[in-house]
């Protein structure tokens, strides 16, 4: 693996604004933690979520699932992450 740290996420737009929140196989990631931090970036309807994880690990290289939902409906993107063995 390359960095200690790999920051990944998807870029939505919303509104009402939506209850965001990242999935990996195992868990639902709700916030900021030793191992995750979940930011928000926001500009008018726009919001940009990111998925930092730290110290980053083979068992961590995996699918992660970022979901945004609201009155409206639901979005969902998928990020996988690999690396080199």
């Amino acid at each position: 693996m390359a960095s200690k740290s790999d920051r990944r996420g998807p870029h939505r737009q919303a509104y009402p604004p939506p209850i965001s929140y990242w999935l990996n196989d195992s868990s639902v990631i709700f916030g900021t933690n030793n191992r995750y931090d979940i930011s928000v970036k926001e500009k008018g309807y726009k919001r940009h979520l990111r998925l930092t994880i730290r110290e980053l690990q083979e068992k961590d290289l995996k699918d992660y699932h970022c979901f945004a939902k609201n009155a409206l409906g639901e979005q969902r993107a998928t990020i996988k992450l690999y690396g080199h063995h």
